[in-house]
């Protein structure tokens, strides 16, 4: 154990430990003496279709019967994993995971039930269909890495092989041979790129690099890839030359299967999502593990968005709150996996918050006058942009829809006519919402001013944040005719119980020094959407300073000035309000930096010459800086090493947990404290996500306070590094 600091602005201090060996992630086992289970997943070309030159239209078996044959040459028993059993040949296993027109988007949907039964190896080819019916390559792409992220999350054991699509030589629905194959050469490339980057982050994932070592033209006609064939679908000689290709990929792979170790934890089971709030949902699960350090959070938009750990939370926790969402908007998706030093579980089942729909589809609607009954009210919701709405007869135009219940409205469409190019029908309206049906009382919502829309333009409002409404009204502002195509509503339905929430309770506030205040409270309600919090200087107004999201407790606010007097307040909000604010406190910041208040707490310390107290100086020579002193709240004359960084061992179930601990000074909140990590002390050093640290405080000591962070090695490593880099603002001396 050793300390090196260097002298240089800003500071870094660093506390270095050698590191200890740790275990591997997992056991290689042999197949010798059973089944290799393999699940061949994708679209019609794992399922074996031909076209309808071909009797049947199928290839019986397509490339699984040369897979299989090949590896029964090789003495390896097969066994194929699916739902569905169609298509086979004579004698061979008949299930697998394929089905004509499949996209990437509907493999990705049926992943939980393919994945229910296990599996050794996956053969992943999907995609061909997506260029066919129009799916832009950049979406398609999302989803093939939502595949793989999500197979290899679920069933950590398999290893997962992914094929780029065979090329495409025949014209499709008014697409050109030409411009379909270049949409699959595009997408082959992010086939490639994906694949690699997913395998550089740890996955078992590897590339087949089909549409690269396909031979189109054999010797004669009959080895010719699609022949029969369609230009999209192989024949005979193309499915043979398939299952060769996915044999040479497959078998050099047949003995590293991958066993669980008895160090891995259980995985998380009975994942539940609940919309709380419109913009708040609520995770619970049960925790199935006796020995994991954290538990990681992972979560995509599922109109397109990529699997990320949103948040690493500490061990044996059950639940957790996400915030800023837009449920009436978006639908998310969400998996918990449990960690400890051998590695993840297989995720939780994975949960999916509801789909959003346009909460005004032929809800009853309304119009100050209709133009004749083919522009009735209804022609404005009805969902079609071959209709409209048009006024006529007033100087009040509007047109206003019921939605049955009051919603937290979050996004409104206003799609102007399509058949006539009338200007004035595109300009001088305005969205409004009200809970009484003639409007007596309303909230403007946005609209569009005297600058027209384009020619078939729409109108689209993005709410951040509303109180429940029932009716929605578009009302013409010039007193000018009107027509519209098409609106529509995205909304959560006013949730059952949500109130405005309580105001906070104990709020306090400490100046730490001359220009920081620390604020904390403690939330009185279990609604709330985030916190508000203002600050006054002497007399003058209120002013904001920040919006925190649910969940926090404390705020540092700084760059205030030294010695003068500020006043905070804070309160809650959600969809429904806001809180009363809490009681204002008054705080007066110091006339000096916490460095300088600390130092001035030990006399002999304070006594040295200015050279001995500068950060980087170590005047009794014990090897602890002053600044790292300080850090750790420790008197700079006197070693004690109870406050001293260290790497903690904490037995367990199968694998024991390894953490980094450290004392934070609350008094200071200007340092910065991060963890490093490195395979060598000459680094390079990467930083250990903080996420999962678990903070308590010191037993009679309420300004400080014991830092605990899970580390987790890479498998196979025999040692690694750690370090804690503590960085100080430039200090007044």
């Amino acid at each position: 154990m050793f300390l090196r600091f260097r002298t240089q602005r800003p500071l870094r201090i660093r506390y270095v430990r050698p590191g200890l060996p740790f275990l591997f992630a997992g056991l290689f086992m042999p197949l010798h003496g059973q089944a290799v289970r393999i699940m061949p997943l994708g679209d019609s070309i794992t399922r074996g279709t031909n076209d309808i030159n071909f009797p049947n239209g199928d290839i019986p078996g397509g490339y699984r019967r040369k897979l299989g044959e090949l590896l029964a040459a090789e003495s390896t028993a097969l066994d194929f994993i699916g739902d569905f059993s169609d298509n086979a040949a004579a004698g061979m296993d008949p299930d697998h995971n394929g089905a004509n027109g499949w996209r990437t988007d509907e493999i990705l949907a049926g992943l939980p039930s393919f994945l229910a039964k296990p599996a050794d190896h996956v053969l992943l080819l999907a995609g061909t269909n997506d260029i066919l019916q129009g799916v832009p390559v950049a979406t398609a792409a999302v989803n093939l890495e939502n595949l793989i992220i999500q197979i290899t999350s679920m069933r950590p054991t398999v290893r997962l092989h992914v094929a780029t699509i065979p090329p495409i030589t025949q014209a499709w629905n008014n697409q050109s041979a030409a411009a379909l194959n270049a949409s699959a050469n595009a997408y082959n490339t992010e086939v490639r790129n994906r694949v690699a980057a997913q395998a550089a982050a740890g996955r078992r994932v590897s590339l087949v690099d089909l549409n690269a070592s396909i031979v189109l033209t054999g010797a004669t006609p009959a080895e010719n890839f699609y022949q029969p064939g369609d230009g999209i679908h192989p024949g005979q000689a193309g499915y043979d030359q398939l299952g060769a290709r996915w044999f040479d990929a497959v078998f050099p792979t047949l003995g590293t299967t991958v066993a669980l170790s008895d160090g891995l934890p259980a995985a998380p089971a009975g994942l539940n999502a609940v919309v709380a709030s419109p913009s708040r949902i609520n995770l619970a699960w049960t925790d199935a593990s006796a020995d994991e350090a954290a538990h990681h959070v992972w979560s995509r938009n599922t109109a397109g968005g990529i699997w990320q750990r949103i948040a690493v939370l500490p061990a044996d926790a059950t639940s957790y709150v996400i915030n800023g969402v837009r449920n009436g908007v978006e639908s998310r998706a969400f998996a918990v996996c449990a960690i400890n030093a051998s590695g993840a579980s297989a995720w939780s089942n994975v949960v999916t918050t509801p789909m959003p729909a346009d909460k005004a589809h032929l809800k009853n609607a309304s119009a100050s006058a209709s133009f004749n009954a083919s522009f009735a009210p209804s022609k404005g919701n009805d969902g079609l942009l071959t209709t409209l709405w048009a006024s006529t007869g007033t100087a009040s135009h509007f047109w206003q829809v019921d939605l049955s219940s009051a919603h937290h409205i979050q996004r409104v469409q206003v799609v102007t006519r399509q058949d006539v190019d009338l200007e004035i029908h595109r300009k001088n309206f305005d969205v409004r919402v009200s809970n009484d049906p003639a409007f007596a009382t309303y909230t403007s919502l946005g609209g569009q001013g005297a600058s027209p829309l384009p020619f078939k333009g729409t109108l689209t409002l993005e709410i951040p944040q509303t109180l429940p409404f029932r009716y929605l009204r578009v009302a013409k502002t010039d007193g000018q005719s009107f027509a519209l195509t098409l609106v529509r509503v995205w909304g959560v339905q006013g949730v059952q119980g949500v109130q405005a929430p309580a105001a906070p309770l104990s709020f306090s506030a400490l100046a730490a020094d001359s220009s920081l205040v620390r604020l904390r409270w403690t939330a009185a309600s279990t609604q709330e959407s985030g916190f508000k919090i203002e600050r006054r200087s002497g007399s003058s107004a209120f002013l904001p300073v920040a919006t925190l999201p649910a969940g926090e407790t404390s705020f540092i606010d700084g760059d205030l000035t030294a010695s003068t007097s500020y006043t905070y307040r804070v309160r809650a909000f959600n969809e429904a309000g806001e809180s009363a604010n809490t009681p204002e406190v008054p705080v007066n910041t110091a006339a000096v930096p916490a460095y300088d208040l600390w130092a001035a707490a030990y006399p002999a310390f304070a006594a040295l010459p200015a050279a001995q107290r500068l950060p980087a100086a170590d005047p009794d020579g014990d090897g602890i800086p002053n600044l790292l002193a300080h850090a750790f709240a420790m008197n700079p004359l006197a070693p004690d090493a109870a406050r001293m960084p260290a790497l903690v061992r904490q037995p367990g179930v199968g694998a024991p947990r390894l953490f980094f601990r450290h004392i934070r000074n609350l008094n200071s909140p200007s340092l910065f404290y991060q963890i490093q990590s490195a395979v060598s002390p000459a680094g390079p050093w990467s930083a250990v996500p903080g996420e999962a640290a678990v903070s308590t405080p010191l037993p009679g000591s309420p300004d400080l306070e014991s830092v605990s962070i899970p580390l987790f090695p890479e498998p196979g490593e025999s040692r690694r590094f750690y370090r804690l880099w503590v960085l100080a603002e430039e200090q007044s001396q």
